[in-house]
């Protein structure tokens, strides 16, 4: 097998030759001008549509207390995710405002989350004594961790770096196989989706779960309401 660049250094070289072979009345044709002409006309094989599966995917009272008593990993990496897990599910965020979020963006004193960035939409989401306690836990080790360094994010890996989304997905879906969940999704949306679901169980209405939330239309929400409802 030769190297890529080996190949295309062939292929130039092939080139600039028939390019001067064609200029010196040598060939007819330049074959490489009546391949690219060829490979212009040649239709390409249409693409598969893939159908977008907007289902709602929720977890059950007994899965989410599953998931939020899990010790997976070490006490950084338990305290850590337990904080992401509960979160979500308190507050109903999104993959991009977890991995954005700031140690001051929580008023634990007042118990509520706020959502400032311009990049989000702002909001501030009133969060349980179990989150606040939770969050509590997590600043403490993340004190700890910091005393040599500075992260202006609120969740971090344990070399001190800020979490990316691929790595977030990581970790609830690890947690999730972890806590033995069963479903088609493991990700950070079947907790947001379990979160709005909870909102709605415990008799907030739609606008003021739309309010919380910032899901666009009320449409969106409905969906809920017509199914455990």
């Amino acid at each position: 097998m030769y190297a890529q660049a080996y190949i295309n250094l062939r292929l130039s070289s092939l080139a600039l030759f028939y390019a001067w072979a064609y200029a010196n009345r040598y060939c007819l044709k330049n074959p490489i001008i009546e391949y690219k002409k060829e490979k212009l006309h040649t239709k390409p094989f249409p693409k598969k549509k893939t159908k977008f599966i907007n289902e709602v995917i929720v977890l059950t009272l007994e899965e989410q207390q599953s998931l939020l008593n899990l010790e997976h990993g070490d006490a950084f990496t338990t305290i850590r995710n337990k904080c992401i897990i509960t979160l979500i599910l308190a507050a109903a965020l999104y993959a991009d405002e977890v991995i954005h979020l700031s140690p001051t963006d929580l008023n634990l004193v007042e118990g509520c989350i706020n959502i400032s960035k311009q990049y989000h939409p702002k909001r501030i989401i009133p969060i349980d004594t179990k989150a606040r306690k939770t969050c509590q836990d997590w600043l403490t080790l993340r004190t700890n961790l910091l005393q040599k360094y500075k992260s202006p994010y609120l969740f971090i890996t344990n070399r001190v770096k800020p979490i990316a989304k691929r790595i977030l997905y990581k970790i609830i879906a690890e947690s999730m196989n972890a806590a033995g969940i069963n479903k088609p999704h493991l990700g950070p949306e079947v907790l947001r989706q379990t979160a709005i679901a909870n909102m709605l169980m415990s008799g907030r209405t739609i606008e003021e779960v739309q309010a919380l939330t910032k899901i666009k239309t009320l449409k969106n929400i409905q969906k809920y309401q017509d199914i455990f409802f």
